[in-house]
Parts: C-alpha cells; sequence; structure tokens
C-alpha cells in the first residue's frame, strides 16, 4: 500500500477514535433505593442516596432543557416531559413535594419558563 494511503487511513483512524469518545453517551440507569408495592408499583424512598440521585439527573435535564436539547422519551415539549415527571413523583415517591420544589427552582434559575401553574400547584 502506498505511503500516502497509510498516512490517510491513520489520520481517519484516529478522527473516528476522536469522534467516537466525543459523541454523548448513554446515561447509566439510576440506581434508586425502591419498595415495590402489592400491586407491582415501583415507590421510590426519601433516602439520601435517592436525593442525591435524582438531583443530580434532574440538574442534567434541565442543563439539557436550557441548552434547547429536545425533550427526553421523544415528548413533544419540555413542558410534558415535566409534567410526566411531576405526574410519577407524586403517585410513585415519599415526599415528592421536595423534589418537585427543587426541579422548580432550579428552571427558574436557569432562566426557563415558568411551568403551568397546575404543576407549580403539586409542589405546594
Amino acid at each position: 500500500m502506498p505511503r500516502e494511503c497509510l498516512l490517510l487511513l491513520a489520520v481517519v483512524s484516529l478522527f473516528c477514535v476522536r469522534a467516537r469518545s466525543d459523541a454523548p453517551q448513554p446515561r447509566p440507569p439510576l440506581d434508586l433505593d425502591v419498595r415495590i408495592i402489592a400491586d407491582g408499583t415501583v415507590f421510590i424512598l426519601a433516602t439520601e442516596h435517592n436525593w442525591q440521585e435524582l438531583t443530580h439527573y434532574n440538574l442534567d435535564e434541565v442543563k439539557k432543557e436550557s441548552m434547547k436539547a429536545p425533550p427526553l422519551l421523544n415528548f413533544p415539549t419540555w413542558s410534558d416531559y415535566w409534567r410526566n415527571r411531576f405526574t410519577k413523583m407524586v403517585s410513585n415517591s415519599e415526599n415528592p413535594k421536595r423534589y418537585l420544589k427543587y426541579i422548580i427552582e432550579l428552571r427558574r434559575k436557569a432562566g426557563l419558563p415558568e411551568l403551568p401553574k397546575d404543576l407549580l400547584d403539586l409542589s405546594k
């Protein structure tokens, strides 16, 4: 193989490795303390470990929204995404108001649009 082809192949290989390492990596699943209730529903417990996991997770979500990234899980809008998250937190976690207040405050600090009133009321 001519030397020029080897050099080109080496440059292309380095570029591909670099591009792959810069690509967004899938987020590892949340490691939460839960209780499974009688009907099989997963209930998130109010532990310090869960607080750390969920605040970190929510911070990442607010950063994505601030950067105008599309909403996760194919929701049409971020408001729809947060509605889903708030509804699940209220029905499947201990002390959901603590998490909801955190998300609301985080979004406000990031200068994001206010969530609909019915969602804000869930944190009261």
